[in-house]
């Protein structure tokens, strides 16, 4: 492996700048300050240098040599400045005159738009709302026709019932068939279905076909329809034709179209719509609308069911309704003098102005570019009336519809906004017409306004041009003299003397800065002073920081005869010396011990605290104890006399480099985490015990994992998940996760680097808030290590190093149960039977002995309080798994339901009679075990103890 230099500790930050800048060269004793070394002073506002011209006798005798306070000075000037806000005045005179101008007809047009808008929206919704109730009144009139319609075929239908209920009432009524009737007049027609019963041939229609097909008697019978078809077409002009088809195939028509008829020999009305949709909806049926074959226009078919004795179907009466009178309606005058009136069906136009043969089916023509639009919405509640606008600009229209309830239709009535509108732009041009005129006559009286402000305004600039000039010679050359004399302090020179004796506020300012620069010399000694100690302590910082990052190994590869692992670390502090700490050293020929911390605080007090924290853990654990105990014996020394209050989180863990387990202990540090082999990275489950430091007396639980060849053990401080970027977005990690497994393949060296890289690129310039220390040891193949040849080459011995069992010398264990009265009696065989099941598994005796202590604080518990006093059944279940070294114990009651870990742990710091009872067993087997959880299911108490083994005993 190559060596990787020595982290170098970063550069000390400059410390603040002082107020004024130190001299360029080395400074000199405060009490020697020489001049050359004055820092600069910032020089004053450069003044205008005063006419070489003497003043006048006037202004002698105005302001004197030296008379005068400069308050008297400064009102003479406030006067001449008034003189300015004179011309100011005059000037936004002017401007809000030219703006009441543009006011008076920007509010005039306003008004207009206003009047002319309100009387469009008044308008409009006038004429809309008689539209509507135009519309109502139109849709109701057609609606009200069509009703009557349907209540005369009621009545054809109720009358043709009658004859099939009592035929015996009527005498036959023969009439012709449809090629023997005339044309031209009224005329009762029959015919046959072609596909009758009995018929011979289609061509031959006569009596003996009707008797032929049986059916004689019942077409002589409905001729008697012709005394009520007539009377109906004689008083509705509407109905074109009446025809009754019966359900065995009897067809009669009543109309004028007798020789144009014949086709109906061929035909079976039964097919029809009209007769299928009325049979099969046991009622009136309207058809949609259809041009009549025989140029009377457009029609509709109404028809309805004809029914014999006991309600039994007989056949289907039917009306055609030529709608073409429905034209008066729909087109008479409407409420605009351009709007027009359509009645559709759906999609279909029924009746229009201008509507003919040719243009039927254009909805445009009728409704615009929107016209389907609009018959969507129609299409949405055929119950209710609406409106809607379309087209645009001088072809925009107000669409208004209505319902014809009785068959769907639609009655829509469009008037041209045009039409509408016209009374309000009328308004809203007489409006601007006046509001020019108003605009005019205002400009004018304001034009002679003008004239004469600008003529006093001429007269006051000039007289305070003259006055001005007089007042600046006067005030301003003290103020020059005293602007020199700055200047000169702005090279260095701090030997200042006032002579300026104007007798006014300029004098003793100058008196005040003669005050300063006497006052800036001392200073500058005393900054100079601060620097030198400033530069001291910055100096004894930087030594500090090395003698901090020489405490670390910083020399890679460590170990250059041991190849059985890699290792590299790395730590950056936020200051220029940090909290936290690494290492990593050899305890015997085969364990590695690898640690790494973190110092609450930072600066100085962490550093210290944390070589004192480090030279204990590295000595405690060179002297051959297992992790915990060195964890417990350093906790238990930083605990003494701590009373700053600081605490250290660290993991520590020795590896066997020969069998690659790991045992590890955690005081309440990150968890490392692991990569196994080519895999994916992952926290290890190491549960954090107590920080070392807080409390004496504390215990630290060890865990035991096996690493394989290749396994890559990455450990970090928080200064890593915890480094945050501009927005105050942490690293998390989550995201420390995914670069880990994004570098995996690469060597230690470079994942350390690109780890580095990445907290650089998300915190993208923003301080370091936590030191930031990282150390990866990755284990190598038995064919590259130099230990695996060493096993080979040397037999197999023992050794007092308390190295776990090989992993795959150890079996699993099945889990078992035994089920026992929960009585104190019974604790020997309860621990018997946990202990052969642990002892089985690998778990020395030492353990075995607390476990058993943990076991018995819970069953007594179980015994004395889960059943109140009765005898119950306890359930006690082991699962061991001998090759993990992880046990499970789970003690069972059907006893009433409690939570023992739910009461709070007792205060061992009261004596016995004064803490409160119970608790103290449950809090015992807390400390004894690695983890306990309850839960109640299935009627039991179920309370889980997890143990791991520890080899050591």
């Amino acid at each position: 492996m190559p060596e990787t230099p020595a982290p170098v500790p970063p550069e000390t930050p400059l410390l603040p700048a002082p107020l004024v800048a130190p001299p360029p060269t080395p400074p000199a004793p405060p009490e020697v300050a020489p001049e050359t070394s004055t820092p600069p002073v910032p020089s004053a506002v450069s003044m205008v240098s005063p006419s070489s011209s003497s003043p006048s006798r006037l202004s002698d005798r105005l302001f004197g040599a030296r008379g005068g306070s400069i308050s008297n000075k400064i009102l003479t000037a406030f006067l001449l400045v008034s003189i300015f806000g004179m011309l100011a005045i005059i000037v936004m005179a002017e401007l809000m005159f030219q703006g009441i101008i543009g006011v008076t007809e920007q509010s005039n047009l306003s008004i207009g738009e206003a009047a002319a808008q309100r009387s469009d929206e008044a308008l409009t919704a006038t004429v809309l709302s008689n539209t509507e109730q135009l519309a109502l009144a139109k849709a109701a009139v057609i609606d009200e026709s069509l009703k009557r319609l349907s209540g005369d075929l009621v009545t054809l239908a109720n009358y043709i019932n009658g004859l099939y209920a009592h035929p015996e009432d009527y005498r036959a009524a023969p009439f012709d068939h449809v090629r023997v009737a005339p044309t031209d007049v009224l005329t009762l027609q029959w015919a046959l279905s072609p596909n009758m019963p009995g018929m011979v041939s289609p061509s031959r229609f006569d009596e003996r076909d009707l008797e032929d097909a049986g059916v004689l008697d019942e077409t002589w019978l409905l001729g008697n329809i012709e005394h009520a078809g007539g009377a109906l077409m004689a008083d509705e002009s509407h109905i074109s034709s009446i025809y009754l088809t019966t359900s065995g195939g009897i067809n009669i028509g009543y109309d004028s179209f007798a020789q144009e008829k014949r086709a109906v020999d061929t035909i079976d009305l039964r097919e029809r719509d009209w007769y299928v949709g009325a049979r099969d909806n046991d009622g009136i049926y309207l058809s949609n609308t259809y041009r009549d074959s025989f140029d009377r226009g457009l029609n509709i078919t109404m028809s309805m069911p004809v029914k014999g004795p006991d309600g039994v179907f007989k056949g289907v009466v039917g009306i055609d309704i030529n709608i073409s009178d429905l034209d008066d309606i729909v087109t008479e005058t409407v409420a605009s003098s351009n709007g027009y009136a359509v009645l559709l069906n759906g999609g279909e136009i029924i009746s229009a102005p201008g509507l003919d043969e040719g243009n039927e089916n254009d909805l445009t023509l009728f409704l615009g570019s929107e016209a389907h639009g609009i018959i969507e919405r129609m299409r949405g509640d055929f119950s209710d009336s609406g409106e809607t606008r379309v087209g645009a600009d001088a072809r925009e229209f107000f669409a208004v519809w209505a319902p014809v309830t009785t068959t769907k239709w639609q009655l829509v009535i469009l008037v041209p906004k045009l039409d509408i509108v016209a009374p309000s732009v009328e308004l809203h041009s007489e409006i601007s017409t006046m509001a020019d005129e108003a605009a005019s006559f205002a400009s004018n009286r304001i034009m002679v306004v003008h004239v004469i402000l600008i003529g006093i305004a001429a007269l006051l600039v000039a007289g305070s041009i003259i006055t001005s000039r007089y007042i600046s010679l006067r005030i301003t050359r003290p103020i020059t003299r005293l602007s020199a004399d700055v200047d000169r302090m702005a090279t260095g020179t701090l030997d200042y003397r006032s002579d300026i004796t104007t007798g006014d506020e300029i004098e003793a300012l100058s008196h005040s800065f003669e005050n300063m620069t006497r006052q800036l010399k001392g200073y500058i000694a005393e900054i100079n002073q601060a620097t030198a100690e400033k530069e001291r302590i910055s100096t004894e910082l930087n030594v500090a920081a090395n003698i901090q990052a020489a405490m670390l190994p910083n020399t890679f590869p460590p170990f250059p005869g041991r190849d059985e692992f890699d290792i590299f670390a790395t730590m950056q502090p936020a200051r220029e010396v940090g909290g936290d700490f690494y290492d990593f050293f050899f305890i015997d020929e085969r364990r590695l011990a690898v640690v790494i911390a973190d110092v609450s605080g930072k600066g100085i007090p962490a550093a210290l605290f944390m070589v004192v924290a480090k030279t204990l853990i590295k000595s405690s654990a060179q002297m051959g104890t297992r992790p915990a105990e060195v964890f417990e014996a350093v906790n238990d020394l930083l605990a003494e006399n701590n009373d700053a209050g600081m605490f250290v989180t660290a993991f520590m863990g020795y590896l066997d480099v020969e069998s690659g387990m790991l045992t590890c202990v955690n005081a309440g540090h990150n968890p490392p985490c692991l990569g196994c082999g080519g895999g994916g990275f992952a926290p290890l489950a190491v549960k954090p015990g107590f920080v070392l430091g807080g409390f004496s007396g504390m215990r630290y639980k060890e865990h035991t994992f096996v690493l394989k060849p290749g396994a890559t053990l990455f450990l970090y401080t928080d200064g890593v998940t915890e480094a945050t970027s501009p927005a105050l977005e942490l690293f998390s990690e989550k995201r420390l996760v995914a670069t880990l497994n994004r570098l995996k393949d690469v060597s230690i060296n470079d994942l350390v680097r690109g780890l580095v890289d990445d907290i650089e690129d998300f915190s993208m310039g923003a301080e370091q808030a936590d030191d930031i220390t990282m150390l990866v040891l990755r284990t190598n193949t038995p064919a590259l290590s130099s230990a695996s040849r060493r096993q080979k080459a040397r037999p197999a011995k023992t050794t007092s190093s308390p190295i776990a069992p090989e992993p795959e010398l150890v079996a699993p264990l099945e889990a078992e149960f035994l089920d026992i009265d929960a009585r104190d009696t019974n604790l020997p065989k309860v621990l018997d039977f946990v202990c052969a099941r642990l002892r089985a598994a690998g778990f020395g005796e030492r353990q075995l002995n607390r476990v058993a202590l943990a076991v018995e604080e819970v069953f007594v518990n179980i015994a004395h309080y889960a059943y109140g006093g009765a005898v119950g059944l306890a359930t006690i279940r082991v699962s061991a798994d001998g090759q993990s070294g992880t046990a499970t114990i789970e003690m069972c009651d059907r006893g009433s339901s409690f939570n023992p870990l739910a009461k709070p742990d007792p205060d061992l710091a009261l004596s016995a009679q004064e803490r409160a009872v119970g608790g103290l067993g449950v809090f015992m087997a807390r400390q004894i075990v690695d983890e306990i959880s309850y839960r109640r299911e299935d009627g039991m108490n179920r309370l889980l103890l997890t143990v791991t083994r520890n080899d050591n005993g």
